[in-house]
């Protein structure tokens, strides 16, 4: 019995064997082909981070830490302040306070962040000061770690700084209408060009006007921004730039102080387990408001006397007033 299948297995093997060798098919060859699309994501660093950099080295360069938010992505991301601009960078806690739309609070590394608006201190996480319109952005900065300390008093947990948009870049020619909840409207325009053949003359005109409710009852988030621009650059090497703002915003505190029973946990006792809705208001009808005025010259001036030496001077005169009442 054994000697049998034995010889079973050794034929059945043999038998086996010349299928092995049959012709060899080639399958048609499939060639695939691919390219970088535009958009934020084939740009995998910021081009320009003078601001919060204070050098022209590429992010790449570097060894600091830092987050540059482009405008084509606040735009993408539909942020409505720069707390929403800040939201996807690491180290960063935006909007720790929740829904507030008296200032753009922020955290870099457990700190509160030292806040710039074109390279000079803008207090815009505080009350007396305008929030910046995302719109009216070029980009928003974070840089994080004690490499603040380049701006003399800065935070040890980093820095934020917003780039407005300005005649030395180039305007898309937009003009924009946003529908939206709770009332929103907003128009907006991007506007420039050339004023002289040679284009060492430019203007710039970038506003937002908007008229809207929020979610929370008896509230509003009226805004006005102009910021038109004028830049001068004879040469390669020099530019100057006038910047103008003036910003108007009648807005409501929007932060409710709610008790933890009926928000983050639920109301038991009194409220049978229920939750407060988003939008509760415990104020005052008619005596609760945040308004706010802001009007700004800003000067930027640069030149460059080599490959290696460069000299820039800022300047900024600013007015602002706030009036604010929360019952």
């Amino acid at each position: 019995m054994l000697r049998t299948r034995a010889a079973a297995s050794v034929c059945a093997l043999a038998a086996a064997m010349p299928a092995m060798a049959q012709e060899v098919i080639e399958l048609e060859r499939i060639t695939i082909e691919g390219r970088s699309h535009d958009g934020f994501f084939a740009e995998p660093f910021a081009a320009d981070v003078g601001a919060i950099m204070k050098t022209d080295d590429p992010i790449a360069l570097t060894p600091r830490s830092v987050t540059v938010v482009t405008q084509e992505q606040l735009q993408r991301r539909g942020a409505r302040t720069v707390e929403d601009a800040l939201k996807y960078s690491s180290g960063v806690v935006a909007g720790q306070w929740g829904l507030d739309a008296r200032s753009d609070w922020s955290l870099i590394r457990g700190f509160r962040p030292s806040t710039l608006h074109d390279g000079l201190p803008a207090r815009y996480g505080y009350y007396n000061d305008a929030t910046p319109e995302p719109f009216m952005l070029e980009s928003v900065a974070a840089l994080r770690g004690p490499a603040s300390g380049l701006y003399g008093s800065g935070s040890v947990g980093g820095v934020v700084n917003t780039v407005s948009k300005t005649a030395a870049q180039d305007a898309p020619r937009l003009w924009q209408l946003q529908v939206g909840s709770f009332d929103r409207v907003q128009g907006a325009l991007d506007v420039g060009g050339r004023i002289d053949a040679e284009g060492a003359l430019r203007y710039r005109l970038v506003g937002v006007a908007r008229d809207s409710r929020t979610q929370v009852d008896h509230s509003q988030d009226d805004v006005l921004a102009l910021a038109p621009s004028l830049s001068w650059k004879p040469d390669a090497d020099t530019e100057l730039t006038i910047l103008l703002n003036y910003q108007d915003a009648d807005r409501s505190p929007l932060i409710q102080f709610a008790s933890i029973y009926g928000t983050l946990l639920p109301a038991t006792g009194f409220g049978n387990g229920r939750f407060l809705p988003d939008s509760l208001f415990v104020g005052e009808p008619g005596f609760d408001r945040f308004e706010s005025e802001q009007r700004s010259v800003t000067a930027m001036f640069g030149h460059r006397f080599d490959p290696v030496w460069r000299v820039d001077a800022n300047f900024r005169y600013l007015e602002g007033e706030a009036e604010y009442q929360h019952a």
